[in-house]
């Protein structure tokens, strides 16, 4: 079996972040305690770091404004993800680049505004590894109220 989900690329914040939420929704997966109904569901949930459908799929969900996309594969046997990327990359005619997840530069700015939102003070100052440790708490909190 083989699942995929298709995202913005601007919320998200590196491989980190993508890796934790995997492990996360991976997790609440085998101890029965998803959120959502489906994985694919459940993964968008951990990125966006929030427990409404709605919410994480206006915030990471492709729109007509979206220039740059991350997708993710997952499946349960390492053997099957060449052929289905293969597949995809087919289907959707997409040309894959692996720098788009880390340019912060240019996710920066709403990283800054969601944590504002989110309460985070002086958000305006800080680091790279500052908004990746609030991203990486987001997902571990989600985890923890699920």
């Amino acid at each position: 079996m083989v699942g995929s989900q298709l995202f913005d690329f601007r919320p998200i914040w590196g491989y980190k972040h993508i890796f934790s939420a995997l492990w996360h929704a991976e997790k609440a997966k085998n101890a029965d305690r998803m959120i959502s109904n489906s994985f694919s569901m459940e993964i968008l949930l951990y990125i966006a770091g929030c427990r409404q459908i709605k919410k994480a799929l206006e915030m990471l969900g492709v729109k007509e404004s979206t220039h740059k996309i991350i997708g993710v594969l997952v499946a349960e046997s390492r053997d099957v993800l060449p052929v289905a990327h293969t597949d995809l990359k087919e289907r959707i005619r997409f040309k894959p680049s692996l720098h788009i997840i880390e340019e912060f530069d240019l996710k920066r700015e709403w990283f800054i505004q969601q944590l504002f939102e989110d309460n985070y003070q002086n958000a305006d100052k800080f680091s790279d590894s500052d908004i990746e440790k609030a991203q990486l708490e987001k997902v571990a909190l989600l985890a923890l109220n699920a």
